[in-house]
């Protein structure tokens, strides 16, 4: 199986509450075509974005590409102000348990948050160091290749050149 774990692309700076993607973060976005058909991504099955408009602002021209619907999972979203870091962790650790538990299926494409991923990547058994250089820096749109085996691997990295 594989997972491709995604950042949102550039969000605005203009509303606290729901910021929306800029101008420039829907360029990334639909640059993620391209950046797919010539880094050869996987094909996902299935993705999957947080319940922020952003991350599904980020996803809608590549699941338009890929002709699939973008579910939407309160998992993947960030810390909640009101959830202690505890709690945040033991969501993602439960999201990961289900994940090494149900490897289906081939591919499944994550568009989440900066807090999300950098707890994640301190979670998961990876043959790589998640937590050092050149895995701890996220910018929009970047992303990480896993493919699962005795322990998950990258095999792939990179963001949308926009």
């Amino acid at each position: 199986m594989d997972l491709i774990l995604l950042r949102h692309a550039e969000k605005s700076m203009l509303s606290m509450d729901e910021p929306l993607l800029t101008p420039r973060g829907h360029e990334q976005a639909r640059s993620l075509i391209t950046e797919m058909q010539q880094k050869h991504w996987p094909r996902p099955q299935k993705i999957m974005a947080s319940p922020k408009i952003r991350t599904q602002q980020t996803l809608a021209p590549l699941a338009k590409e890929l002709n699939l619907e973008t579910e939407i999972w309160d998992g993947l979203d960030e810390r909640h102000h009101d959830e202690s870091p505890d709690s945040f962790r033991r969501r993602i650790k439960m999201i990961l348990e289900n994940l090494e538990n149900n490897l289906r299926p081939d591919c499944i494409l994550w568009c989440t948050h900066m807090d999300w991923i950098e707890e994640f990547c301190g979670m998961l058994d990876c043959e790589q160091d998640l937590l050092s250089a050149p895995y701890t820096l996220w910018s929009p749109t970047q992303y990480l290749i896993f493919q699962s085996g005795d322990l998950w691997s990258v095999t792939a990295s990179g963001r949308s050149p926009r």
